[in-house]
Formats: C-alpha cells, sequence, structure tokens
C-alpha cells in the first residue's frame, strides 16, 4: 500500500470519527453525474478554472467515454455517465443521511491512479466556448492532456464552495500544478503552473 493511499485512508479515518462524534453521517461516494469539471454558472457563462493562460479540466470519468455529441457546458449527463469507469473516489458527510437531507454538507473527492486532467489555452477555451456549446472533440483538439499524480476535490454544497488542488505530468513531458476555489459560481483564485 502506496504512502499516498495510507495517507488518504489516515485522512478517511480521522474524519469518520469527527462526525461519529458530531452525529453527522459519512458515506462513501465515486463521481457525480458528470464527466468533467466544466460547466455554466447560475447566469449561464461558462465556469471553468482558469488562470490568464491556462484553464485546467479535470476529468471524474474517462474521457474517452464521453458521448461526442455532448455538450460538456452542461455537465449532467444522466443516464449515459454512470456507465463509464469513475477516475476519483472519495466520501460525502451528511447531516443524517442521503435521502433525507437535500444535499451532503460536504464532499471530498481524491483522484485515483492516472486520473485525466487536461490543460488548455484559456484564451482559445473561450473561443471553442463562444457558441455556447464544447464537445469532447473541441476540448480534445486544443487541450495538453495529462494525468494527475495527486488530485483532491472539496465541495461545500449549503455554502456553494468548491475548491480543488492537484498536480501530475503532461504528456509532452511537462510537469503541472493548480488550485482554485470557487464560491456560488464565481472563480475567487486560480494559480497554475506548467514547468
Amino acid at each position: 500500500m502506496s504512502h499516498r493511499v495510507r495517507g488518504a485512508l489516515a485522512v478517511m479515518a480521522l474524519v469518520i470519527a469527527g462526525t461519529a462524534l458530531s452525529g453527522n453521517v459519512q458515506v462513501p461516494a465515486g463521481a457525480g453525474p458528470f464527466y468533467a469539471r466544466i460547466e455554466r454558472n447560475v447566469a449561464g457563462d461558462p465556469l471553468v478554472p482558469h488562470d490568464e493562460e491556462w484553464a485546467v479540466v479535470p476529468f471524474y470519468r474517462q474521457p474517452e467515454c464521453v458521448r461526442p455529441d455532448f455538450n460538456l457546458l452542461d455537465l449532467f449527463d444522466i443516464p449515459a455517465c454512470f456507465g463509464c469507469q469513475d477516475t476519483v473516489a472519495g466520501f460525502e458527510i451528511w447531516r443524517t443521511g442521503p435521502g433525507l437531507d437535500p444535499v451532503p454538507i460536504q464532499v471530498v473527492s481524491f483522484g485515483m491512479a492516472g486520473m485525466p486532467i487536461w490543460l488548455a489555452p484559456w484564451d482559445e477555451l473561450q473561443v471553442a466556448m463562444a457558441d455556447d456549446v464544447l464537445t469532447i472533440d473541441e476540448l480534445e483538439a486544443i487541450a495538453v492532456k495529462g494525468q494527475a499524480t495527486f488530485f483532491k476535490e472539496t465541495l461545500h454544497p449549503y455554502q456553494a464552495k468548491l475548491q480543488m488542488v492537484g498536480k501530475g505530468t503532461l504528456d509532452d513531458g511537462r510537469s503541472f500544478l493548480f488550485s482554485s476555489e470557487e464560491t456560488h459560481g464565481v472563480i475567487q483564485t486560480t494559480r497554475i503552473e506548467v514547468r
């Protein structure tokens, strides 16, 4: 067992112990009913973690599984995406439990080995999304593909807050790292480094 897996299990054990004391319920979780972290905000504008140069697109399911005609900006693809392999695993914390609460208090996801993360030049991605449609082929045509060596996402649904951190290698040999924070559908901060 790798030190990363042992570390993740230790963190999960601490969370379980903490939630048991507070009366909350923790359940295992995989990917949601979507392929990648790319969507629209409440105003209908594209919402993708980005800085001035790059946008980062983490895939929660294998990109090869995305239907060619699916608009990634629509986010949810139910039930089709459920037939695709997850690339993340984690847990959800609920006040009383799934089916009893409208949403969990917190969802934490960790990237599994080889989780796909693509970087796209931000200016080119904006052009590709200008017609309010982004297909997997359009994204693939401009993106640099990579894989995470570490990825963690923390979602607080009641606070409409999302935090992501990750690092990994690109297929062209460069490495990357990033962090992003979003609140109420607005990117607050994003830092992306490519070396």
